[in-house]
């Protein structure tokens, strides 16, 4: 967990300066401002990595908060870690399409 919680820090502070603190003028969309950034090489590359890092760490938490919750016993357990990952898995899946479906579906010019 820590591991990870590093990387989303680092995901976190990327995705704010890019989409939040970016600097942009105040009427450009925010679709514009998506489609700049994600036809940047690094980016299409390191925001899946980062996608996938906190997938991991989403699994691992799910887990986590219920055995903080006292729900840890062997019934529960197994259902509670498939369940886990298969919701980390269709959030990772999710998200880290965006910056693919993004760069392929929109002209880096705007739409």
């Amino acid at each position: 967990m820590p591991h990870t919680g590093l990387f989303i820090l680092l995901f976190l502070v990327i995705h704010l300066l890019n989409f939040t603190f970016s600097g942009a003028e105040p009427g450009e969309e925010l679709l514009s401002q998506v489609v700049k950034t994600f036809h940047t090489p690094r980016f299409l590359v390191l925001y899946p990595v980062l996608i996938v890092l906190l997938g991991i760490h989403i699994s691992h938490g799910f887990q986590s908060a219920f055995q903080t919750l006292g729900v840890e016993n062997s019934g529960y357990s197994k259902v509670i870690r498939a369940v886990g990952i298969a919701v980390s898995i269709l959030f990772t899946l999710g998200f880290a399409l965006i910056p693919v479906l993004v760069y392929l579906f929109y002209n880096a010019g705007g739409r």
